[in-house]
């Protein structure tokens, strides 16, 4: 009777079944059990039914404390097995840390596996093409107005341009290079090396501390758009590590949610380019000078940055980085052909941008810059 209410108090007030979108009632716990945390039977979902609905422990059985699982069968009165189905499991305050591994056993035997730390809200189990655009759009605006790193990088980046052609010229190529290392990344061209990520996030720091101090130096970038597309290309490695986390959520339409992210990145970009700029032309305008703001913003953002840096950078100092650059050096020929075409891409998009964006290839500080 223990097992049983602690199931029906702790567990299935957070569990939600939504079928077509319709929350699914009539839930019912048709077993509940106490098993060993060296039970393996949760492997697949054939193997937990029969765990499940199999013989219970011992009495005899000796629990170490705080050591046992507990195992639980609900079962829900459905309309059909063709159906749409999602779920909401809503188990955070079960602990301070909440480890979901949910497994989906479509009727026509294919197996869907979610892994996901705390609360995901939601989650649609076979996904239309709509649910997965809409997901994954928004996953890239959060990402973009939540994200710090990002909102500071594009200040540092806008910061000086005063006019429309360049800071859209800035924005498009930051857009494009970005677009670039995610797709790449997303089949498959990634370093199979360890520090990789901490790799991305160290330059990402340097990308910011790079711009700020060249603004504040004076300089003015008669390229401005390759420098946004070279740190463009470090950011994209970032967006698909948040995209990695969330593919599995997309169900059957990968390419999809690759799009539909990084339209929701491109469109969250614009969002805050153009509201900097305004920010930006009002404060110079009416506060401060350009020159002075500029220095003394830039100053304000590379303060943060610099702390990123070295934290960043220690961190990435303690991987074995030669060991990785000499497995990297081991790749196949392959491999090697893969990065090569990824290199040819990227050459041909700045030959390409420079031939689109003569002005800012060839301007002085009159062309928008401060």
């Amino acid at each position: 009777p223990t097992l049983r209410q602690a199931a029906d108090e702790w567990v299935a007030p957070g569990i939600t079944l939504y079928e077509n979108d319709m929350r699914v009632e009539g839930r019912q716990l048709t077993a509940v059990m106490a098993s060993l945390p060296s039970d393996r039977s949760f492997a697949s979902v054939d193997t937990a039914i029969a765990h499940i609905r199999g013989p219970r422990l011992p009495d005899s059985t000796d629990i170490v404390w705080q050591q046992a699982m507990l195992d639980m069968l609900f079962e829900y009165p459905i309309q059909s097995a063709q159906s749409r189905f999602a779920l909401a499991p809503i188990l955070g305050r079960l602990g301070l840390r909440v480890h979901t591994v949910l497994e989906f056993a479509h009727p026509d035997g294919t197996i869907r596996a979610f892994d996901y730390r705390g609360t995901q809200g939601i989650i649609q189990l076979d996904p239309t093409r709509g649910q997965t655009a809409s997901r994954f759009f928004g996953i890239g605006v959060d990402h973009i107005l939540t994200g710090l790193e990002h909102a500071l990088f594009l200040a540092v980046l806008v910061i000086p341009v005063r006019r429309l052609r360049p800071l859209g010229s800035i924005v498009i190529a930051f857009a494009v290079a970005h677009t670039v290392t995610l797709t790449a990344a997303s089949l498959g061209f990634t370093p199979a090396v360890i520090w990789f990520p901490a790799l991305i996030d160290t330059l990402i720091a340097v990308s910011i501390v790079w711009l700020a101090f060249e603004n504040a130096l004076g300089a003015a970038p008669r390229r401005r758009w390759l420098v946004a597309f070279v740190f463009g290309l470090v950011h994209g490695y970032a967006f698909s590590f948040v995209l990695r986390d969330t593919l599995q959520f997309a169900g059957p339409h990968a390419v999809l949610s690759l799009v539909a992210f990084n339209l929701g990145l491109a469109t969250a970009q614009l969002l805050v380019v153009t509201g900097l700029a305004m920010v930006a032309w009002a404060l110079f305008r009416v506060v401060l000078p350009a020159r002075a703001g500029t220095i003394l913003l830039s100053g304000l953002v590379a303060h943060t940055a610099w702390h990123w840096m070295l934290t960043r950078g220690g961190e990435l100092w303690m991987y074995d980085l030669r060991a990785g650059l000499a497995a990297l050096g081991q790749q196949s020929l392959s491999a090697a052909a893969r990065w090569g075409t990824l290199l040819s891409i990227v050459l041909v998009l700045i030959w390409i941008m420079s031939r689109v964006f003569p002005r800012l290839e060839h301007g002085e500080r009159e062309d928008g810059y401060a």
